[in-house]
């Protein structure tokens, strides 16, 4: 779609995102001129009625659904066959963003995004509507510390629920509840067990349930028994502990009944957090706050066949470490080797160790291990390398003739950023881009904070010319582009039947026939044209740049 596009009253300005149903824009509402989200179904789906039902259902439900604690809603229309939502933009950042730069939020700060959610939540289930998709990345935090519930395009009335089959899932399954994967009827409390492993990401940086790939993730989810939780008492009040743990219990009997249940018990945890403090944590890179700290981990059922391939590799690895070392560590290539006498295998073994662990270690380029690890491999030479991007590389040969223990060293890469500020006074105003993001519109309250490099600046205003320019920031200097932006102009050229007074925002511009183009502005303008002998006819028109709008009217 053409960026520059007008749909209706709304102009798109650029692409956010294009998921798998359909494209994000952000856009403006012209009559208002407020930035807005809007979310067209793909066209491909537009023709699938399933698929512009559930589009459809999405409008309805956000239309229902007005709180400051879940994205709002604006209009719904079709243009041409296609489907548009129309939303609230909110300028910040996701959940699942914040958590992957702060690695872990401390606890007092992960107690209000839960009770923020929760009001939220509440709303929605007092609607009779369930979620269906609360994760991370679904929660938005914006600038001015608002947490806010969005993407309701999976979302139910909950007298409508199907039952999914069991094997097919749509949404993320690493944050589905048990009754979820199974293609049981989902409750309020579905909801609450997602939003109980979005609570448990928070305070730990990781999905307790997540594995390395989606096949274990679920089998970790169906076969859970209870959560394994280690924490200091004296750092973190045992309520969290037993809401977490409430939330997250497989039996759906046994978590909160409701979103108020919850907020109830978080009411009795004393804190200081305002809207505030919340924001400027967030937001606020200098401000470091102690995270005291909280493992999770989940304990399945016992399972059988798991059970024989751990005692397994119990066994080989009690082989390999029960063997004498007889030689000592050399260091090569930060590797340091141990050699241990072969117990009479006919293929030696091969432990991979490492720190940290973890790694993934590549043998002859074939072979894939994450350390630590036991090999068994046939007598002969073997090279090593190491494929991690945020660690010193290691490529090594190894003769493997006996029994071998290897430990690699590996030195982490510390890239030094260097930083400097662009300063932009824009008259009249202007939306900054850098590198076509944007990132703020003038006046600015401060200096836009940028790593030293070559970017690509673009100001832009409805009534003026673009304009570009590529700048150097350098390490602690300040970049300062001061520019008053060029007018820039179209044309209007109007026919009316059988004449009328022409009045652009107010203004007379003349009585048709007008044989000239009227030159304006570029932007939204608002038209009259008025007839004694008629009622006045009204309109929005939209001038481009250097471009002749032709309209024809007739009272």
């Amino acid at each position: 779609m053409d960026n520059e596009k007008q749909e209706n009253k709304y102009q798109i300005i650029e692409t956010i995102a294009t998921g798998g149903m359909a494209t994000i824009y952000r856009g403006v509402q012209i009559s208002l001129n407020r930035d807005v989200v809007i979310k067209k179904l793909h066209p491909h789906l537009s023709e699938d009625a399933n698929f512009v039902k559930r589009f459809k259902r999405e409008a309805a439900i956000l239309g229902k659904l007005q709180h400051e604690n879940i994205v709002g809603i604006f209009d719904f229309y079709e243009k041409e066959g296609d489907k548009f939502i129309v939303l609230e933009y909110i300028k910040g950042r996701s959940l699942k963003q914040i958590i992957k730069e702060k690695h872990k939020i401390p606890v007092k700060y992960g107690v209000y995004i839960l009770k923020e959610v929760l009001k939220g939540l509440a709303h929605v289930h007092k609607n009779h509507i369930l979620h269906r998709d609360l994760k991370p990345d679904n929660i938005m935090i914006s600038d001015e510390g608002v947490v806010k519930l969005t993407d309701f395009g999976l979302a139910f009335g909950k007298e409508s629920v199907n039952v999914t089959n069991p094997g097919t899932y749509v949404g993320t399954p690493a944050y589905f509840p048990p009754e979820q994967l199974t293609g049981q009827k989902l409750t309020v409390a579905s909801d609450i067990f997602s939003l109980g492993i979005t609570f448990a990401e928070i305070l730990t940086g990781k999905n307790p349930f997540e594995s390395k790939n989606q096949f274990e993730t679920i089998n970790n989810i169906l076969y859970f028994k209870d959560l394994n939780i280690d924490f200091n008492a004296n750092e973190i009040p045992q309520v969290i502990v037993d809401i977490l743990k409430s939330m997250l219990n497989r039996d759906i009997s046994k978590r909160p009944k409701s979103g108020e249940e919850l907020l109830s018990i978080l009411s009795q945890i004393e804190s200081n957090v305002t809207k505030e403090t919340f924001r400027a944590y967030m937001f606020d890179t200098t401000i470091v706050e102690d995270k005291s700290e909280i493992r999770i981990s989940v304990h399945k059922e016992k399972r059988t066949a798991s059970m024989i391939i751990l005692v397994l590799l119990s066994l080989i690895l009690l082989a390999v470490v029960s063997f004498e070392i007889f030689s000592a560590y050399r260091d090569r290539n930060n590797v340091r080797t141990v050699y241990v006498d072969n117990a009479g295998e006919e293929k030696p073994f091969l432990f991979i160790n490492s720190n940290p662990r973890g790694m993934e270690i590549k043998i002859n380029d074939s072979i894939s291990v994450q350390t630590p690890q036991v090999v068994s491999l046939e007598k002969g030479s073997f090279r090593l390398t190491s494929v991690s991007p945020d660690y010193e590389s290691i490529d090594t040969l190894v003769v493997l003739e006996k029994n071998d223990s290897i430990f690699l060293n590996m030195k982490k890469i510390v890239i030094v950023e260097e930083f400097g500020y662009l300063s932009v006074n824009a008259s009249p105003w202007a939306d900054i881009y850098i590198n076509d993001q944007l990132v703020d519109r003038t006046p600015i309250e401060s200096d836009i904070k940028l790593k030293t490099g070559k970017y690509t600046l673009l100001l832009k205003h409805p009534n003026r010319k673009d304009f570009t320019k590529e700048i150097n920031i350098e390490n602690n200097k300040i970049e300062k582009i001061n520019i008053e932006l060029e007018k820039a102009y179209g044309y209007f050229k109007i026919v009316v039947r059988p004449w009328a007074e022409v009045l652009i925002d107010g203004q007379n511009v003349g009585t048709t026939p007008i044989n000239d183009s009227i030159k304006l502005l570029t932007g939204p303008h608002t038209l009259k044209l008025e007839n004694s002998k008629y009622p006045a006819i009204e309109d929005e028109i939209f001038i481009s740049e250097e471009e002749v709008l032709r309209k024809f009217y007739s009272f």
